[in-house]
């Protein structure tokens, strides 16, 4: 498989699993999905979304007011939730995590990114170096 992890902004620790476009490009040249393009996620993606803003408003790196406004643009993302049944992620998420020294949760976005043939938009090294490994 070729590289799938690509670098890309957030706040905080959000991964994305992006659509790639027939160029090789993925998202919009910021790594973030262009506008009305769609990603996918495991279904904790939007709370683990809401767990940032909501550190973030508590260690004072943004206002309550900026979190408030970052809800919208959040959501215009289009993002697809994958709901996953506990047989998925006791049969293929927990072994994908021991097979990649990832956590279950980081696991679940990089299994998904590798069952979809998507490339995956994150800042973090341990899942940058399992996506190459892949």
């Amino acid at each position: 498989m070729r590289e799938r992890a690509v670098r890309a902004r957030q706040l905080g620790h959000a991964d994305l699993v992006l659509p790639e476009r027939e160029n090789g490009a993925v998202g919009g040249t910021s790594g973030r999905p262009a506008r009305g393009e769609r990603g996918s996620g495991p279904s904790l993606w939007a709370i683990e979304v809401a767990n940032v803003l909501v550190r973030s408003v508590r260690r004072k790196v943004i206002a309550p007011g900026l979190a408030d406004a970052f809800v919208g643009p959040l959501l215009s993302l289009l993002i697809e939730s994958e709901v996953s049944p506990i047989e998925h992620a006791l049969h293929e998420v927990r072994p994908f995590a021991m097979r990649t020294n990832l956590s279950a949760y980081d696991a679940a976005f990089l299994e998904l990114a590798h069952r979809l043939d998507l490339p995956l938009a994150t800042l973090d090294g341990a899942m940058v170096k399992a996506a190459r490994g892949l």
